[in-house]
């Protein structure tokens, strides 16, 4: 799919990012099904691409600001974000189209978040995985973050 996306991306550049952000979302939202699995994952999945193009320094501007946060700081976010994530996940508010493209952006802002934590500190295996242990079950003492001089 990326290659099709691509493809869209630069057959569009003279286009307005706005309008063509807008068809993006209205694409994903329309919940097209067409028994056609490239044109159903197109209009599923085109819109996260084209965010990602669109939106990269911003991006980029989000993990250099995590990058300059505080180990136990990050780490307290990831928490944060990850139990707000499952309380509307479980309250079943997912599948609403505004807060499905809210969580369609949050979770890879946390997977920005993950790969400055694991990228710019030393961190042994035990601890890569803390993100699927119960929250419960972790502690300070058990890791031992360092900073990279």
């Amino acid at each position: 799919m990326l290659a099709v996306f691509f493809v869209a991306v630069k057959l569009q550049h003279r286009v307005n990012p706005a309008i063509m952000w807008l068809t993006a979302a209205g694409l994903e939202a329309a919940r097209i099904d067409s028994d056609w699995l490239v044109i159903d994952e197109f209009a599923t999945r085109f819109v996260d691409f084209y965010s990602g193009y669109l939106f990269a320094s911003q991006i980029f501007a989000l993990a250099r600001r995590l990058d300059a946060m505080s180990t136990v700081a990050l780490m307290a976010d990831l928490v944060i974000w990850r139990v707000a994530s499952a309380m509307v996940v479980e309250a079943g508010y997912a599948r609403l189209p505004r807060i499905s493209r809210a969580l369609g952006f949050d979770g890879p802002m946390a997977v920005v978040a993950c790969g400055g934590l694991l990228g710019a500190r030393e961190c042994p295996p035990s601890c890569v995985v803390a993100a699927r242990i119960p929250l419960s079950s972790v502690s300070p003492s058990s890791c031992s973050w360092r900073r990279r001089a």
